[in-house]
């Protein structure tokens, strides 16, 4: 692949996750969405990349995937995981990387 085609790639936006709460009101403005978003949300696929192993465990921790979660796509986190496996299931969740890819590696 070539460089520029991987640079534009690595550039590509990934929207922000908002953290589901039931017991939390409905968001009503700018600063409680912004709230809801863990500061260390990869703002690019780059970003994504760039990620450490406590990134990712606090990523998953904030959008409570190490216990029972309430989103769409949830995945089965484990502390235990090598980088690897945890940058998968953290992509499978943002939607960066597909769910057939991840299942049946980890």
């Amino acid at each position: 692949m070539k460089f520029r085609t991987k640079m534009r790639q690595m550039a590509y936006k990934i929207q922000p996750l908002v953290q589901l709460d039931p017991h939390r009101p409905l968001l009503r403005s700018q600063a409680e969405i912004e709230r809801r978003i863990h500061p260390h949300f990869p703002n690019s696929v780059l970003g994504f990349w760039l990620l450490s192993e406590d990134q990712l465990d606090s990523i998953a921790q904030f959008y409570d995937q190490a216990e029972q979660s309430e989103y769409p796509c949830p995945i089965l986190w484990r502390m235990d995981l090598c980088l690897a496996d945890k940058r998968k299931l953290i992509g499978m969740f943002i939607g960066i990387v597909p769910n057939e890819a991840v299942s049946r590696k980890i």
